[in-house]
């Protein structure tokens, strides 16, 4: 855990004493916690992405975020993910978001890679 390994070094460097303890409320605020506590609120409105407003789509929105959290994988985690894309079919509720990128009708081999590389973000993403 996080936590534990930032007070081991700060204990090693002598930011705090030995005998430090973290106490048992202090541990739940890991990202998964924080996600679960702000859910609750997103429901009703509170705790938006953009809570000034923005001009992109609910699509645009999905997408922007598949796409942001796809480009972190590995060369090789992507390469299996695009190929294991390869043999699936697309799924309709891809159809708003193809629409968009304007990917729906391909007609390049770039465009057809390009489709199958954001139904794999949307797919690794949970969105479809």
């Amino acid at each position: 855990m996080l936590q534990d390994d930032i007070i081991r070094e700060a204990k090693k460097h002598g930011k705090l004493t030995k005998d430090f303890v973290l106490a048992p409320e202090h541990r739940q605020n890991t990202p998964q916690a924080l996600d679960a506590l702000l859910k609750g609120y997103q429901k009703y409105g509170y705790f938006t992405a953009f809570p000034f407003g923005t001009d992109y789509t609910a699509e645009e929105i999905v997408l922007g975020g598949a796409l942001r959290s796809f480009k972190v994988k590995t060369p090789l985690a992507l390469a299996q993910a695009l190929l294991a894309e390869m043999f699936r079919g697309i799924p309709e509720q891809a159809d708003p978001y193809l629409r968009r990128m304007k990917l729906h009708k391909p007609v390049t081999i770039k465009e057809r890679f390009m489709r199958k590389m954001v139904l794999a973000a949307l797919r690794a993403s949970g969105k479809i």
